[in-house]
């Protein structure tokens, strides 16, 4: 017993470490998506490390009367319902990580709340179907047909996390796909915590796995509320000169900036208001991140106010061409939104060459490139109303 005891002690504190971020998340009265999925991932791995304690003191094993067989039973099935219930909210977690489309992440959610609610069902029903657990004689609890899959959620999860990883690595730029891997880790965590602790000891060690993992993830969603515009959900301009200065030091011939402004920004907010032109703001960011769909080494941010850059490794016959892509994709999220005004965007580039030694000069001469982009936009735009006019 006095090694369940030491191992008791170990999971009292890594409660005591999972509660604390629980407890700061929680403090920050952020009602953002994110952070509400994170405090439920949070919750549901608290409830199942506390559901594991009985076992790990050796109860379930010490079954003296049909009534402490039940209990053993009732305490059993309810971590199989939590179990199933943390893996199902690391998976909405992870969905809404990955950088897919809204409808795809909705299908995902939904059949993984489907799967779940499916498996707690089961679980429910365990003493009457035997699947999960069942009494069998006066007071001996007997694992059912079903009980495995209680293990191979850790599995699927690996596989899902696996997967993930790789396809973030080849369509999601270097920030996201680096938090869709610290997200990815944790099922690694609690395997190889269980496969570590259970032949060694039998006790399940799930609670030091558990807490390991989430305090990764925590720190990932730290790292996410540092260096992400809140507005927008891009990079912010913190992020983007920690990026820039970091390129410029090992960067080829081929590193570009892309800065661009949003035109007539100044009349929107004006005219409309400026949570119109908040709204006008998150439509370009977003028709942005489409057009940079198929170049995951692309690093978009918001420079601030109107202003969004992207850096990207892109060889110079084919800036005309990326700029080009990059103001329809805007004009495409625009009309797609349905917005009451012209919304276009206007880009200046700039390419790394010798005598560029930091980020601020590479900034200033896409500046100066944008300048003259939007000045040549004001006077098309007079032309076309001079030509309109005169018919």
């Amino acid at each position: 017993m006095a090694f369940h005891s030491v191992v008791l002690q170990l999971d009292i504190l890594c409660l005591c470490i999972m509660g604390y971020v629980l407890l700061r998340v929680v403090r920050r009265g952020d009602l953002q998506a994110r952070q509400i999925r994170l405090r439920n991932m949070l919750a549901w791995h608290i409830a199942a490390v506390i559901s594991l304690i009985p076992s790990n003191l050796g109860i379930s094993s010490e079954l003296s009367s049909p009534g402490e067989a039940t209990l053993a039973m009732a305490v059993s099935l309810a971590s199989v319902a939590l179990i199933v219930m943390a893996a199902r909210s690391w998976f909405v977690l992870l969905a809404y990580y990955l950088d897919i489309a809204d409808e795809v992440r909705a299908r995902a959610v939904f059949v993984a709340n489907a799967v779940a609610a499916l498996l707690v069902v089961f679980a429910a029903a365990s003493p009457v179907t035997h699947l999960f657990f069942y009494i069998e004689g006066s007071h001996l609890v007997v694992h059912g047909a079903l009980n495995v899959f209680v293990h191979a959620i850790l599995v699927v999860e690996l596989v899902f996390a696996v997967a993930s990883a790789f396809w973030a690595r080849a369509k999601m730029a270097r920030v996201g796909w680096l938090r869709v891997g610290l997200l990815s880790f944790y099922p690694v965590a609690l395997i190889v915590f269980a496969v570590l602790g259970a032949p060694l000891s039998g006790v399940s060690y799930l609670a030091p796995g558990a807490t390991f993992a989430v305090v990764v993830i925590y720190m990932s969603y730290l790292d996410t509320l540092i260096s992400t515009d809140p507005l927008t959900g891009v990079n912010n301009r913190y992020r983007l000169f920690d990026y820039v200065k970091s390129r410029m030091e090992d960067a080829e011939g081929d590193l570009c900036l892309f800065m661009i402004d949003v035109n007539g920004f100044k009349s929107i907010n004006d005219t409309y208001g400026h949570l119109e032109g908040d709204r006008a703001l998150r439509v370009v960011a977003q028709g942005l991140k489409r057009a940079l769909m198929d170049a995951p080494s692309a690093f978009l941010a918001r420079y601030g106010g109107d202003e969004f850059t992207v850096v990207i490794h892109i060889e110079e016959s084919a800036e005309d061409e990326f700029s080009a892509r990059v103001r329809e994709s805007a004009a495409r999220a625009a009309r797609e939104a349905g917005v009451a005004y012209p919304l276009s965007v206007s880009v200046g580039v700039a390419r790394m060459r010798p005598g560029i030694d930091e980020p601020a000069e590479l900034f200033a001469a896409a500046d100066a490139q944008l300048y003259k982009a939007k000045r040549a936009s004001r006077m098309g735009q007079a032309d076309e109303e001079e030509h309109g006019s005169d018919e």
